[in-house]
């Protein structure tokens, strides 16, 4: 069930696309947003049911979220006829060519959460003729239903194993101590979701990878294993969300990934993830998880 919410504009700041909300603009309106429908709620649920032949009820399937439905309802200040024109043309240009830009909303008691939006209807200014304060509406669709917090980040080198125990107390000239050479590294890297939805880990790997790499999750042991070489300078990057492998930005490299076991984590899941590339000493993983809300 969506819950409106009422946000002061003394205590929330927002930003759609270029779109400022609840702060003075340079060209001098201002934008007050007061309600928010379909932010703070929940989004819908979709589920099919199956009738039980001979039977009472149904068969009981899994529900999958809707995409949400975000309107944003205020009061413009449009103290002169030209702070009136630029908020006119500031709220028609607003994802107006049909692509999707970011909603950042960010509220003192939720902190600062974002999501990928587009343009479900016209926006509204009536009587937007003369200077003075009137009513306006957006309404913007989210596809990917879940809010979205600060990107974490941890990086982790291949393993390397540490140095010995040397025994130097006796011999000439040693000052008597004991050696446990140079310390080794586990080739690991850890995550946490602290958030209430389940999220996609996105991988990047750089430097020398002549065999290719390969990235395990401690917790399942599902794995990835790119077989490609790479070499230093390129960027590979790997994204849970749509499965995609792509070279710098760019070129597709689906194809070299010949174990894809994709792991996402749920609700203040972490994940540990195992970095390997043979014949590598200077190959890099860095692992990023965005926290995500209903």
């Amino acid at each position: 069930m969506t819950t409106l919410y009422k946000m002061p504009a003394s205590q929330m700041v927002a930003t759609l696309g270029a779109l400022q909300l609840n702060q003075w603009a340079p060209e001098g309106y201002f934008l007050k947003a007061l309600r928010m429908p379909g932010w703070k709620g929940t989004p819908g649920v979709r589920k099919d049911t199956t009738p039980r032949l001979w039977a009472h009820g149904d068969f009981s399937e899994r529900g999958w979220r809707t995409g949400r439905l975000i309107t944003i309802e205020g009061r413009a200040n449009l103290p002169t006829e030209a702070a009136l024109l630029a908020a006119h043309e500031a709220l028609s240009s607003a994802l107006a060519d049909g692509t999707e830009g970011m909603l950042v909303v960010d509220d003192p008691i939720f902190g600062v959460l974002h999501a990928s939006v587009s343009l479900a209807t016209g926006s509204d200014l009536p009587g937007w003729e003369v200077p003075g304060i009137y009513p306006f509406q957006i309404q913007v669709t989210a596809a990917d239903p879940r809010k979205y917090g600060q990107t974490l980040s941890g990086s982790t080198g291949v393993p390397v194993d540490g140095g010995g125990l040397g025994y130097d107390l006796y011999t000439v000239g040693s000052t008597g101590v004991l050696d446990y050479g140079a310390a080794g590294s586990p080739g690991i890297v850890s995550l946490t979701n602290v958030g209430t939805a389940d999220t996609a880990p996105v991988y990047t790997i750089t430097g020398s990878c002549p065999n290719g790499f390969s990235i395990t999750e401690i917790g399942t042991g599902r794995r990835l294993v790119y077989a490609g070489a790479v070499i230093t300078g390129q960027v590979i990057r790997l994204d849970t969300a749509d499965g995609s492998v792509t070279l710098d930005d760019d070129g597709d490299r689906g194809a070299q990934l010949v174990r894809r076991e994709w792991v996402r984590l749920g609700k203040g899941q972490t994940g540990t993830w195992l970095f390997e590339a043979p014949g590598s000493t200077n190959a890099l993983l860095k692992t990023e998880v965005t926290p995500a809300w209903w």
